[in-house]
């Protein structure tokens, strides 16, 4: 990003990524504006954005777990906190603090949407938002299948076919938007992870072996520790208490 952003900015390109669609986007922008107006560096720019996440994140955080356990709110957000993820929203310099922030988001609107505090179409649009940030929210689909068919047995089918369209549609405008802007569709498609990079998709896929097992058993410890104390909660039932 040292080298393409002041290039890009230079040039007059547009710095978009298919699998990043807003995030890449709104960090290049915003660089260019704190850079223009105050002088800002690369780093200092995904810095404060990670920061201004990383707020919006403890607060939401804070607010499903007072609703969650009103009596004792801090237990579930300390568990949160102790994951190795949360150096994304304390200034870290990579391209998943504002998605990581409304996967969070999502995940508090349809705690609400289960509570019939909201309707189905806030999380199926924070959903879609999200995965044009970053497309690796695409894992969380499954969920919103399952809150379709909560709204099924309630036999409301038009916040379905609303939410469907409205899922379809952001997606479709969000990449129209960017093509107009002047982004390649083909440099996007073949710049893409998700797609294989110009080549097959499969050949992005890692070869599991038992060493490539027990390094993702590794990193999880990393990422997030206290699954060592979840997982015996879950299986002998105590987690219930």
């Amino acid at each position: 990003f040292k080298q393409w952003f002041p290039d890009n900015m230079a040039l007059g390109h547009l710095h978009v990524r298919f699998d990043e669609m807003w995030e890449s986007y709104i960090h290049f922008a915003l660089y260019k504006v704190f850079h223009r107006s105050f002088g800002l560096s690369i780093n200092s720019s995904f810095q404060l954005i990670s920061l201004i996440s990383g707020s919006l994140f403890i607060y939401f955080a804070l607010a499903l777990s007072s609703e969650l356990n009103a009596e004792k709110p801090y237990e579930f957000v300390l568990m949160i906190f102790c994951g190795g993820f949360m150096q994304l929203f304390f200034g870290d310099m990579e391209q998943y603090s504002i998605v990581g922030m409304l996967t969070f988001l999502y995940l508090f609107t349809s705690y609400f949407y289960l509570k019939e505090k909201i309707s189905l179409l806030v999380p199926s649009f924070v959903l879609i938002l999200a995965m044009t940030f970053h497309l690796e929210v695409v894992f969380l689909i499954p969920s919103l299948i399952f809150l379709f068919i909560v709204q099924l047995n309630k036999r409301e089918y038009l916040p379905i076919i609303v939410s469907i369209l409205l899922f379809t549609g952001f997606m479709s405008w969000t990449i129209l938007y960017f093509l107009s802007k002047g982004a390649s569709l083909q440099r996007l498609i073949g710049t893409s992870w998700g797609l294989g990079r110009g080549g097959s998709i499969l050949a992005n896929i890692v070869k599991f072996d038992k060493n490539y097992f027990w390094g993702q058993i590794n990193l999880l410890g990393l990422i997030y520790p206290p699954i060592w104390f979840l997982i015996p909660l879950v299986v002998t039932g105590g987690i219930r208490n």
